[in-house]
């Protein structure tokens, strides 16, 4: 309607609003704010693009229960000490969109990728059922990276057997008396 770029956008503002024409709206602010948000989005997807996409593995991930096979989505997956971190790849947001953490997560199920699962699972994928809390997932990646994430869960302390750390409990009790 009124073509593509800031100085279309300042044209669509001010035809749409006449009042801001009034309060001294002018093409340079209009312009410095809408190249401030691109710039910003840019360097997150860059961001998210370069750094955290080329650390992890692949895998899709779709929460259970699912109204369709289609509602997988893509992402990297990743561990970051107690947590298992999942990025989706068309998301901008600097957190992970998923977050289970290792003591809260039990193992439901694995099989592999059949035909009623959606063409974009290779037939050599494996689909791990998870539970954390009262949310279930349904995780799809290579077999070797199906084990990791079996054996990562498997392996979590029980959270009645992890063990404390005496001195870092003596420390926050000489923080407290300091106070």
């Amino acid at each position: 309607m009124y073509g593509v770029g800031p100085v279309a956008l300042y044209r669509a503002v001010v035809f749409k609003y006449p009042q801001s024409r009034k309060k001294g709206l002018s093409v340079t602010v209009v312009t410095v704010i809408i190249s401030v948000v691109v710039v910003l989005a840019v360097c997150l997807a860059g961001w998210r693009f370069f750094f955290v996409r080329s650390h992890g593995v692949p895998a899709l991930v779709r929460s259970l229960p699912s109204e369709s096979s289609e509602d997988f989505r893509h992402g990297v997956m990743s561990y970051h000490g107690d947590y298992l971190e999942f990025h989706k790849l068309r998301s901008l947001l600097p957190r992970p969109d998923l977050a289970l953490h290792r003591t809260h997560t039990e193992l439901r199920g694995h099989r592999r990728a059949d035909d009623e699962d959606p063409e974009i699972l290779a037939p050599h994928y494996i689909i791990i059922e998870l539970a954390c809390g009262s949310d279930r997932y349904e995780m799809a990646m290579a077999p070797a990276s199906a084990k990791a994430v079996v054996s990562w869960v498997e392996s979590a302390p029980s959270e009645r057997k992890e063990r404390i750390d005496h001195k870092s409990l003596l420390m926050k009790a000489a923080r407290k008396r300091k106070r």
